[in-house]
């Protein structure tokens, strides 16, 4: 059973990870561990003892919205009998704090809501970003207008720069839900030359259930343009990408598509996975 953290700050927003853990979890047992940050600190001034009795009082606030929280959230999506535990912490760093419970608890996979319409229309400057690069636990990104949907296809966009250390995590993860996996791969090869690629690819991985697409980047549109096309044309259920440190495609996606006026606005959830160096 995966241990799935669900990370919150009570507001709307939030409520689409939820959906998805609980899609998730109808398709492939999880278990819920719903996790969210006081940011509050008590002024320098005050005596040890004031500091320590305001703290806890923030505490044990906090640990009654989160618990008011998701009884109106089960109760509004009309779902009953879910096991869950629940934890509230007090800090600022609120990426690192996410990051650390994730790893105290051995969580399989970290799940979140975006913020703004779209799907990552703001997800530049935001604790999701951060985590997306950093987190060795991974991080599945949910839109905000995400509803219950069978997960039915995963798709995953690759550099193939890494093929044989991602794509057994890629299958792995589309095996949670025992679906098929698509692998998107944009390059400037001619048609005919990414034809052959595709062909050699797939004869490959002909005995894994996969499939894999060469495609030709059109070089008027974005790299995020390319890539909304394909999947408004073949709708997979999630995307899957890999992330590392330092600036690195992904990143460098995201960038591209706000220098552009683009919102990566393609509305299916996104899962993270460490780019190995």
């Amino acid at each position: 059973m995966k241990t799935i953290l669900i990370t919150t700050d009570f507001s709307s927003n939030s409520k689409s990870a939820i959906r998805f853990a609980l899609q998730m979890h109808s398709q492939a047992l999880c278990k819920f561990v719903f996790y969210s940050v006081v940011e509050t600190i008590a002024p320098t001034s005050w005596p040890k003892a004031e500091v320590d009795k305001f703290l806890k009082s923030e505490l044990e606030k906090g640990r009654a919205q989160l618990k008011s929280f998701l009884e109106k959230a089960f109760k509004q999506l009309k779902v009953s009998n879910i096991d869950y535990q629940y934890e509230v912490q007090i800090g600022s760093a609120v990426s690192n704090m996410i990051i650390a419970y994730a790893k105290e608890i051995k969580a399989d996979f970290i799940c979140m809501g975006t913020r703004g319409a779209g799907a990552f229309q703001k997800i530049m400057g935001t604790h999701a970003s951060t985590l997306v690069n950093s987190s060795p636990v991974p991080v599945i990104v949910v839109p905000k207008n995400y509803r219950l949907k069978d997960i039915d296809k995963v798709a995953y966009a690759s550099d193939l720069e890494n093929l044989e250390g991602e794509i057994p995590t890629a299958l792995s993860f589309s095996g949670l839900f025992a679906v098929p996996l698509e692998v998107y791969h944009f390059n400037m090869l001619t048609p005919k030359q990414n034809e052959t690629k595709e062909k050699g690819l797939n004869l490959q991985y002909r005995n894994q259930l996969c499939s894999f697409y060469c495609l030709q980047q059109k070089v008027q549109d974005t790299f995020i343009k390319n890539l909304q096309r394909v999947i408004k044309n073949k709708k997979p259920s999630m995307l899957i990408m890999f992330s590392k440190h330092k600036p690195n495609w992904i990143e460098r996606l995201f960038f591209a598509g706000f220098t552009a006026g683009m919102s990566f606005d393609i509305n299916i959830p996104l899962v993270s996975f460490r780019k190995e160096s």
